[in-house]
């Protein structure tokens, strides 16, 4: 299928970015630029407060009174530092945030009705991949059928194929038998038995794979069923131990489980 798809022209502009540097280098120019500006001064301010901060002593247990003023009002100056970051670097997250929101937004309303990502509330392309899984999926059952319909056919004919063989060489024994042959007349009819006896073999049917390529992968699963209970690996064999406990707790093993232990506590 090489049709181009349907060309769709919109009436007006339905993705609205609002005023933003064209290109995403301005974009990060434009923000790096603004945080060097912004931030700088506030980061020697941080130093500063981290050196006034070491003319106190670290043991709050030794300080006296003017120790104890000095670390007051460097708390104060600490408190009136954050809120001057969050004024100067939170106006900027909070438009980074919102930019995120709005770039995230812009992905949702792009996807909305081509897909969806969830198999709950699924879009054209979640309905899409059911479809065409399900098409497969009876695609594989039908060649399933047919190629054990060939098979039969093909089994069917080396049967009679092989009866006719046996057919034939029952006659030549008859007739050497009637001249009077008969040890030969006995070793053909063996002969005959033998291709009788003669188990047919046909190689299976493989049929040609026409599923159109692409779409969804394809999934397969190992499944797996216990045939000989005994013979599986002690490893691979879990005990039933709420049937054990609620047995237990109504007192119903007056005869016990053989290779279980019971008391009370």
């Amino acid at each position: 299928m090489n049709e181009a798809l349907p060309e769709v022209q919109p009436a007006k502009t339905i993705i609205s970015i609002g005023n933003l540097p064209e290109t995403a280098t301005a974009v990060f120019e434009y923000v790096r630029t603004l945080l060097i500006v912004r931030a700088t001064p506030l980061k020697v301010e941080s130093m500063g407060l981290q050196a006034h901060a070491t003319l106190i002593p670290e043991k709050w247990d030794t300080w006296d009174t003017k120790d104890c003023e000095a670390a007051t009002t460097l708390y104060d100056m600490i408190a009136r530092h954050e809120k001057k970051i969050e004024d100067e670097i939170g106006d900027i997250i909070n438009k980074a945030h919102k930019l995120h929101s709005g770039m995230t937004a812009a992905r949702k309303d792009i996807y909305a009705g081509i897909s969806s990502g969830d198999k709950k509330a699924p879009m054209l392309k979640e309905n899409l991949m059911e479809s065409i899984r399900r098409w497969r999926n009876r695609e594989e059952e039908k060649a399933v059928v047919e190629a054990r319909r060939l098979d039969d056919i093909k089994r069917k004919e080396a049967e009679e194929k092989l009866l006719a063989e046996a057919l034939e060489r029952q006659k030549e024994a008859d007739a050497l038998k009637a001249e009077g042959h008969t040890e030969l007349a006995a070793e053909v009819a063996k002969e005959a038995n033998a291709i009788l006896e003669e188990e047919v073999f046909v190689p299976p049917t493989v049929l040609m794979d026409t599923t159109p390529k692409g779409g969804p992968k394809r999934q397969k699963y190992w499944k797996f069923q216990v045939i000989d209970f005994s013979a599986v690996q002690d490893d691979y064999k879990l005990i039933n131990e709420s049937k054990i406990k609620r047995q237990v707790a109504n007192q119903e093993l007056k005869h016990g489980i053989k290779g279980i232990k019971v008391w009370q506590e």
